[in-house]
């Protein structure tokens, strides 16, 4: 019988299996800094998508995917520039980059540069883990972790987490904000 990595992290079990065709490897089972630090707050959700869950995985790595998908996309500079990668194992790796927000966003604001940029590190654990963090000026970061499970070839259930540290109210506004745009 096959062995399951598995691993329960504040409250959550964690399981996952080798991808078929490997050898069994060493996993990490990416919980995120962010999970256990006070100063972020987290939400979550799932949706189905009709789609394979390969491809959602590489869409959310897609460096250009933040221009043509995200309303703080900037197609007129759809661009990253200063890209880095970085191995972190057989099976996970790490792009980092810079990029300008379209003007008059969020993102755009947030950061108070004339010209301002986001750091976006892309890192992913397959065949399913995918963790994003954007940095505005080294001091607002949101870091979204999604997790894509087949339920058929063509059918996915994307589980996602957003962690963040700015818009932390009492009264929920920043959580429905951010919900909304996720």
């Amino acid at each position: 019988m096959p062995l399951w990595d598995s691993v329960e992290t504040n409250g959550l079990i964690y399981v996952k299996s080798p991808a078929p065709g490997y050898t069994r490897y060493q996993t990490n089972i990416n919980v995120v800094p962010e999970e256990n630090d006070p100063t972020f707050r987290k939400i979550q959700g799932c949706r189905i998508i009709p789609q394979n869950h390969e491809v959602i995985t590489e869409n959310v790595l897609d460096n250009l995917h933040v221009a043509y998908i995200h309303k703080f996309g900037n197609r007129a500079n759809p661009l990253p520039s200063d890209l880095k990668y970085e191995a972190l194992g057989n099976f996970a790796g790490r792009s980092t980059f810079m990029y300008r927000p379209k003007p008059g966003t969020l993102a755009s604001f947030i950061s108070s540069e004339p010209f301002p940029e986001v750091k976006v590190e892309n890192e992913h654990y397959l065949p399913s883990t995918t963790v994003t963090r954007v940095t505005t000026n080294n001091k607002f970061v949101k870091t979204v972790v999604t997790r894509a499970l087949p339920l058929k070839y063509d059918k996915t259930i994307l589980f996602g987490e957003l962690h963040r540290n700015f818009g932390l109210d009492n009264f929920g506004v920043g959580d429905h904000v951010m919900r909304t745009l996720m």
